[in-house]
């Protein structure tokens, strides 16, 4: 069996995995809190669409993790950094207004934005990076003078 401990994008996979989990629990959640009520999950619910935006959100940072791992593009420790970061807190934004909907305070706001601008630099990063390795594999692929021949017919 393979180990992957010396893969530098471990992380992306170790944080993939863990927020799956993480939606897979508040799949359970919306399901306590609506298909069969559970009155401890309703009362600590305040609001079931953000629930629902935070459980989608996790499941899509999840994917979007598995993917670029899946790319098997070594990426800059920063660009893993702030994937692995951005993965948690975007989602944990549409969390905390589940639980506490009339609390959006300027901390809240300040943490958005951060969470946003860190999970931004990281997933484009990550693009460009990804972007400039299949472009380079390309050029690199044809022989000098080859190119030409065969794109010309």
């Amino acid at each position: 069996m393979e180990t992957i401990n010396d893969d530098p994008n471990r992380i992306l996979l170790q944080a993939g995995m863990a927020v799956l989990l993480i939606a897979l629990a508040l799949a359970w959640t919306l399901v306590f809190t609506r298909a069969i009520p559970i009155d401890i999950v309703t009362n600590v619910i305040a609001d079931y669409p953000r629930l629902l935006q935070a459980h989608i959100d996790f499941l899509l940072m999840g994917a979007l993790l598995l993917g670029f791992y899946g790319a098997r593009v070594p990426l800059p420790k920063s660009v893993r950094g702030a994937m692995a970061i951005g993965v948690f807190t975007n989602p944990a934004g549409f969390l905390y207004l589940a639980l506490w909907p009339e609390l959006i305070t300027d901390a809240f706001l300040a943490f958005s934005i951060v969470s946003f601008v860190i999970t931004t630099y990281g997933f484009g990063m990550a693009c460009v990076v990804i972007l400039r390795s299949t472009v380079s594999r390309r050029a690199e692929s044809f022989p000098a003078g080859r190119a030409a021949a065969t794109s010309g017919a």
